[in-house]
Order: structure tokens, then sequence, then C-alpha cells
């Protein structure tokens, strides 16, 4: 019996539903991350905190870190 059987067996769920679900929450939560990074960088630019480039800076950091976080996920 395959670890996929057993999960089946046990659950009662496909193992690629339950991974499915865990991938969109995954997905939702850094994408509200994604979000609040780029929010904060906009307000501390308008309130000239940060030059243009830091925020452009700030939103590729932001963005590597999404990229390395996919890739472990993968």
């Amino acid at each position: 019996m395959s670890v996929l059987d057993r999960f089946r067996e046990v659950t009662g769920y496909e193992a690629a539903h339950f991974y499915g679900a865990c991938a969109f929450f995954v997905a939702i939560v850094l994408a509200y991350l994604l979000f609040a990074t780029m929010k904060g960088s906009w307000i501390r630019l308008q309130a000239e905190e940060m030059k243009a480039g830091d925020v452009v800076n700030t939103i590729a950091r932001a963005i590597i870190l999404l990229m390395f976080f996919i890739w472990l996920m993968s």
C-alpha cells in the first residue's frame, strides 16, 4: 500500500485535493504579504520617507522572496 492510498483510506480525500487546498492557502498568504509590502512602501514613498529607488528595491526583494518560497514548496 502506497502513501497516497493510505492517505485516501484515512482521510477519504484524494491527496491532490489536499495538496491543492494547502497550496491555495499558502498562495493567498504570500499574495497578502506581497500586497502589504507594496502598500507599506507606497505609503512611505508618499510620506517622503523613501525614494523611488528604495521602493523598487523593496518590491524586488519581496518578489525574490516570493520566488524562493514557490521554489521551496515545489
